[in-house]
């Protein structure tokens, strides 16, 4: 296995996900004609659907690796210089898991009854977890849209809990109430 090394620049293995990061379509192919045949040699197979080779030169293209998107972007400094940096942020199926766990703890008919304070104590660690696990300097813009379907979850949440109720009428007429007569 030593040469595979040798013709990737770096390579991460983390289980049995594997990243080989290459400095041209040649090497990449060459790395990759490799890699099948150790793992023929091993009697194991690549997956055909998960296999590819990613062009991130250009910026089109991504790929998605343990739940982070990897993306090359060009980036402008203060003094109006442009740059290539590539980005990490929460991938679409991992968004839609963190929204789905949202839902599930927060939706379900049986918590329409539940205290605001438990669901909150119930959903905190695990919102910390994703906080911690997918933060980048480049994740801001993808956790605030988390940040916004907790909200909505919450607000909707609410509605049902008070009967739809909205609740700026209830200040309105608290204000009215409590409003001096004269």
């Amino acid at each position: 296995m030593g040469k595979v090394w040798t013709y990737s620049r770096y390579s991460c293995k983390v289980r049995d996900d594997t990243v080989i990061i290459c400095k041209n379509k040649k090497n990449a192919n060459h790395a990759l004609n490799l890699l099948q045949y150790i793992m023929a040699k091993l009697d194991l197979k690549l997956h055909p659907v998960k296999t590819k080779i990613v062009s991130m030169w250009d910026g089109k293209e991504g790929f998605d690796f343990l739940g982070m998107h990897h993306r090359r972007m060009t980036t402008e400094t203060s003094k109006g210089q442009l740059y290539e940096e590539t980005y990490q942020y929460p991938s679409r199926k991992a968004m839609k898991k963190m929204k789905a766990e949202i839902k599930k703890n927060v939706n379900g008919r049986s918590l329409l009854v539940a205290k605001e304070e438990d669901l909150i104590k119930n959903l905190n660690p695990k919102i910390i977890g994703w906080k911690n696990y997918y933060s980048t300097k480049t994740n801001e813009t993808w956790m605030q849209e988390l940040d916004w379907y907790i909200i909505c979850t919450f607000t909707r949440w609410y509605n049902k809990n008070t009967k739809g109720v909205n609740i700026c009428q209830e200040w309105d007429l608290l204000e009215i109430a409590f409003t001096k007569k004269d």
